[in-house]
């Protein structure tokens, strides 16, 4: 009976007893035939280190595997994975056991490896960094946190420096890159096939820290919005992000409201971000057991001082709302009392600071009930130092030929369009970013600024425009110039 007619166990136990005098017939006929593919279709041994030929060696390896003796690493499970002939199927069983030994026989040849798929990106919650040695930052990663294998690439986005390595048939490696405390670096996984998994950031010391205040992980309040809040640490221009939502922060806070709920459970998605791509991310779960009486918004919770303010009331009560008391910033006096639900509820906020507005709304059945909005009032000329620099060290980063880390300071099509002359100056990079011109006067809104750069053209300055975007991550950008 051929193997074509045998299934499930039975195949496995032909196989079992059929290969020891099969491959020693193969080796002595047999001994190698070799391929000139960059990845040798069927090639797994020896294991780790496979030797550019395919013979006897290679079915051996491929029966332990279908017979579970050892475990494919992401390597033999592409390249030993050859059933059907020009169609894999993505499992290693005994059909490709069949191909394979026909293959060495020479009655078949084995189409080249087709692998176009981008390994995963490292697991950045695997790796480590220990830079006590001046100069220097260790950078290893445990057992997975890349592909078995693979060829590990970081780059420092300060000053560009760059380290390779091979990671283990665990996907574990160390490797030592140039740079200090505070530093952070890309980490890129090639596969054999010199495909690339997308980059991942990874700092160097603790960069970026972030906490929730309120609400309280597991709590259930009877409101279908919440405020939430919580402290966070990270360098300039760190923005947080709450469901998508853009939160308020000052120098150390962040302020996020009316974050809408749904009846049951919910979960809060709060996340930290910089440019170069570091990010840390929090979950927490809420349980809504109902509609908030009266709620108040804004769509300008923050601003740049003097910022003015309009809020808006809604009243889910079903009773009509009979006085209205508003304490705009926080202070306990009573800014604005009104019996007509309909006026205009505005304030104008001078000094930067954080307000905690307070509105006390009475209904004619009598009850009473209190609503919040957190207003933050930022000093733009802090907001100017930062957003200058943006732009100062994309400069930086290019003077010393950091290339991918000035990337960082520009949107994703701007970077597309930028790294292809950057790179093409090579050695002349240095001499044409002191061409670029020096950033001078700016208009700063709310998602965009616009900064006039001066440049020395024969002798004469010329004035060349700059915009900044803030993104759906809340993190600012160059986004074009």
């Amino acid at each position: 009976m051929s193997p074509a007619h045998h299934t499930g166990a039975t195949i496995v136990e032909y196989w079992r007893h059929r290969l020891p005098l099969l491959v020693a017939i193969l080796i002595l006929l047999f001994p190698a035939r070799s391929s000139t593919t960059a990845i040798v279709p069927g090639d797994v041994a020896p294991r780790g280190n496979p030797d550019g030929i395919v013979n006897a060696a290679d079915i051996l390896i491929l029966q332990q595997i279908i017979l579970g003796q050892i475990s494919p690493t992401n390597e033999e499970l592409l390249t030993a994975d050859v059933a059907p002939l020009g169609n894999p199927d993505g499992a290693l069983n005994v059909g490709d056991l069949v191909v394979l030994e026909r293959a060495v026989l020479g009655a078949i040849s084995l189409p080249p490896v087709r692998d176009d798929v981008a390994p995963s990106e490292a697991d950045a919650s695997l790796i480590t960094t220990d830079s006590s040695v001046p100069g220097e930052i260790e950078v290893s990663g445990a057992a997975g946190s890349v592909e078995n294998s693979s060829t590990v690439t970081l780059i420092n986005f300060e000053t560009g420096a760059t380290s390779s390595i091979v990671a283990g048939a665990d996907g574990s490696f160390t490797v030592t890159l140039a740079g200090n405390t505070g530093h952070v670096f890309s980490v890129v996984v090639h596969d054999v096939a010199g495909n690339s998994s997308p980059a991942v950031s990874v700092g160097a010391g603790e960069l970026l820290n972030l906490s929730v205040t309120s609400p309280i992980d597991g709590i259930t309040i009877n409101e279908d919005t919440i405020l939430v809040t919580g402290t966070y640490s990270g360098p300039p221009g760190t923005a947080v992000i709450v469901n998508g939502r853009t939160a308020c922060t000052d120098s150390t806070n962040f302020y996020a409201n009316n974050i809408p709920l749904v009846p049951g459970s919910n979960t809060l998605y709060i996340s930290a971000s910089i440019r170069d791509g570091l990010r840390v991310d929090l979950t927490q779960t809420i349980t809504s057991t109902g509609a908030t009486p009266v709620t108040v918004q804004t769509d300008a919770p923050c601003g740049y001082a003097p910022h003015a303010v309009e809020f808006g009331l809604t009243n889910n009560m079903g009773n009509a709302i009979v006085q209205i008391q508003a304490d705009f910033d926080g202070d306990g006096t009573i800014d604005l009392s009104t019996s007509d639900p309909s006026v205009a509820l505005s304030h104008t906020y001078a000094p930067p600071g954080v307000y905690q507005a307070l509105f006390t709304i009475d209904e004619q059945s009598g009850a009473q009930y209190t609503a919040r909005q957190t207003i933050v009032v930022s000093d733009l000329t802090n907001i100017d130092a930062q957003l200058r620099l943006v732009y100062n060290t994309m400069l930086d980063r290019l003077r010393v030929g950091a290339i991918d880390g000035a990337l960082n300071q520009l949107t994703l099509q701007m970077q597309d369009n930028f790294k292809p002359v950057f790179q093409a100056l090579g050695a002349n990079l240095t001499a044409a970013v002191d061409q670029l011109g020096r950033i001078s006067s700016g208009r700063i809104s709310e998602n965009l600024a616009l900064y006039t750069v001066l440049r020395d053209e024969n002798g004469t300055k010329m004035a060349y425009p700059v915009y900044m975007l803030r993104g759906n991550d809340g993190v600012w950008l160059i986004g074009q110039m």
